[in-house]
């Protein structure tokens, strides 16, 4: 008998013990005693059978619960297969099956986006947050999965320069790749906060109000969290059309918005590109991809040619507006 707590213990926060490997934790009764009391309303013969051992080990989570496959976006022909917690005896064959068939065709055999190691970002790089939220990630494992349900842990992170104002204007906000971005809108006197449920949710009312407003008016949105790259160098022009399915030779001052396509002609991501000189463009591309998109184009420049891909998301925010009038601008 066996379960997940609430309240997970952190291992190893100082570094692992030297020479660790196969081996146990000590015996926790106390922190066990919580599972065994719930456990005993489902089982009642648990109160008399008597314990033999209680084995205590620590385990492989990741932030978001899931498994880590594929290739290291830092490095070439690096595959991981890690992070298997709970998922190693159920996923093993056929995580392996497909690890080997992605290092073969050196792509994946279908869509593994959910356990892609490109689903991770920059927070995922700083370890109290990965700490933080992989204690969360344990703790909800059997947890009922509400529907848009957020995560609480490690948060605020990344936050757009407007983040104070849109709070101060009654702002929900929710969280990807370690930015905060707001989901919704409470007026005066409505909980500014999310209610999970199955049913009708809370924000349903303030969502229709801000679809009502832009269909209506204009609306202007905070997308700072978007990925944001310089393609710099002589060759930038040429580089990006190979990369790309539109024509983005284009005079200075345009914006092309295109797509990146496989071998297959499949549609791998998209983005937008405004040319800023002759020799640079600035992309910009969706929250969720930011590792996956920089990986992508930055294996997909040609060899030989004089083009480099700098990440900027850091450096510019991003504001879209839509509406009766709508149009695109980007503000430092």
């Amino acid at each position: 008998m066996g379960g997940y707590e609430p309240n997970p213990i952190a291992w190893a926060a100082d570094g692992f013990p030297d020479k660790f490997n196969f081996q146990l934790l000590g015996s926790n009764f106390d922190h066990f005693e919580q599972l065994t009391e719930l456990a005993l309303g489902r089982v009642p013969a648990l109160a008399t059978a008597g314990v033999k051992e209680l084995i205590n080990g620590p385990e492989s989570f990741t932030p978001d619960g899931n498994f880590i496959l594929g290739l290291a976006p830092e490095l070439d022909n690096y595959y991981l297969g890690c992070g298997f917690n709970a998922f190693g005896i159920a996923a093993g064959g056929g995580a392996g099956k497909v690890l080997a068939e992605w290092i073969v065709g050196g792509e994946p055999p279908y869509d593994l986006s959910p356990v892609d190691i490109l689903r991770f970002g920059r927070n995922h790089q700083d370890v109290n947050w990965v700490r933080s939220r992989t204690l969360e990630a344990y703790a909800k494992h059997y947890t009922i999965a509400w529907p848009s349900e957020e995560y609480k842990s490690g948060r605020p992170l990344r936050r757009s320069p407007l983040y104070d104002r849109l709070k101060a204007q009654g702002a929900v906000f929710g969280e990807k790749l370690g930015w905060e971005r707001p989901n919704w809108f409470a007026e005066p006197g409505e909980d500014a906060a999310d209610h999970y449920t199955f049913n009708r949710p809370n924000w349903f009312g303030a969502v229709a109000r801000e679809h009502a407003a832009t269909r209506d008016a204009v609306s202007v949105f905070d997308q700072t969290s978007f990925a944001k790259f310089a393609l710099v160098g002589r060759d930038a022009a040429d580089a990006l059309s190979v990369i790309s399915a539109a024509n983005v030779h284009k005079p200075v001052g345009s914006l092309i918005y295109s797509l990146m396509l496989n071998t297959h002609g499949g549609i791998e991501s998209d983005f937008t590109a405004a040319r800023i000189a002759q020799d640079e463009y600035y992309l910009v591309c969706g929250t969720g991809a930011a590792t996956r998109d920089f990986d992508w184009l930055r294996r997909h420049i040609p060899s030989g040619m004089d083009a480099r891909l700098l990440d900027v998301s850091s450096m510019y925010s991003t504001c879209r507006s839509w509406g009766l009038r709508r149009g695109m601008c980007w503000k430092n």
